[in-house]
């Protein structure tokens, strides 16, 4: 049961959906070079958060992850939205989505695709949070992850893609 989560420019992981979320969400972050701290999950291609973040204690990547899919990494930011409501917002950790996937962005924080995302008005484009963006980009390329590394957590000999493909 392996899929494939993307991240940086075109570095690609191999994972086994096959355990508890928790150790995926585990090793997505020891792998990329992610602080333990962070809060990261993965989207689809079409933007749809899969929650393994949410998951409850004992639940299996295998339940909410499609065999040989591919991902794209996110982190995720605990927000208070315009009507003093807690919600999340989603940074695609992978460079160039926008290019490859122009609605990617716009879904992922869409509360119609993810009904718990920040809700996106007037602020998103203000020049701060532009910058933001961008310098959590620079700061995920700086933090010395490998590049092009596979983690493999059932030991098979599979190589990840490295190209995102679009399905729509």
């Amino acid at each position: 049961m392996f899929f494939v989560v993307h991240y940086g420019d075109t570095d690609a992981i191999l994972l086994n959906s096959n355990c508890q979320c928790k150790i995926l969400l585990e090793r997505i972050k020891k792998t990329c070079g992610i602080s333990p701290e962070d809060t990261i999950d993965i989207a689809d291609m079409q933007a749809v958060v899969q929650k393994l973040s949410d998951a409850p204690f004992n639940t299996y990547g295998s339940q909410y992850l499609q065999y040989r899919a591919n991902y794209v990494l996110v982190k995720v930011f605990r927000r208070i939205d315009e009507n003093g409501q807690f919600c999340k917002e989603y940074v695609p950790l992978l460079n160039g989505i926008e290019t490859v996937n122009p609605d990617f962005i716009t879904r992922l924080s869409s509360r119609k695709v993810n009904p718990d995302a920040y809700s996106k008005d007037a602020k998103e484009n203000t020049p701060n949070r532009q910058s933001n963006k961008n310098k959590l980009r620079n700061e995920s390329r700086a933090t010395g992850k490998p590049k092009g590394s596979t983690a493999n957590l059932s030991g098979g000999g599979h190589t990840p893609q490295k190209k995102v493909s679009q399905r729509h």
